[in-house]
């Protein structure tokens, strides 16, 4: 299911203007929260020309020069994503290795069966 475009933050919009938002997303998932060598010139053996084509390998080392990158987690961003996809909140919890708690917090879906202390007009 394709999913609305959700902006992303400063720190990997390069990744998402590389990828596009759900190759972005499988990036993130596969290499975030580690090191990740990266080059203009990669080999055949680069991790992400295998997996997403030396194209936009190439386009991730000329952004990030030939280095090794700690490639960030982006979770908060990645579970707006998959709502918006209409993932739902055990679904992104479970992938993420987070509470859904935590993807509540995010993503600002409230539990339906809690009740509200102060209505408000619009409830």
């Amino acid at each position: 299911m394709a999913s609305k475009a959700v902006r992303p933050p400063a720190h990997i919009a390069p990744i998402v203007e590389i990828f596009g938002q759900d190759q972005a997303v499988e990036f993130l998932l596969e290499h975030g929260g580690g090191y990740l060598y990266v080059s203009e010139n990669p080999t055949a053996r680069n991790p992400v020309a295998r997996r997403f084509g030396r194209d936009k390998a190439v386009k991730l080392g000329q952004v990030y020069g030939r280095n090794n990158i700690r490639v960030p987690t982006a979770k908060s961003w990645i579970m707006r994503v998959l709502a918006s996809r209409g993932v739902g909140t055990h679904q992104i919890a479970k992938t993420l290795h987070v509470s859904d708690v935590t993807v509540r917090r995010v993503i600002g879906t409230r539990d339906k069966l809690q009740l509200n202390l102060f209505p408000s007009e619009s409830d």
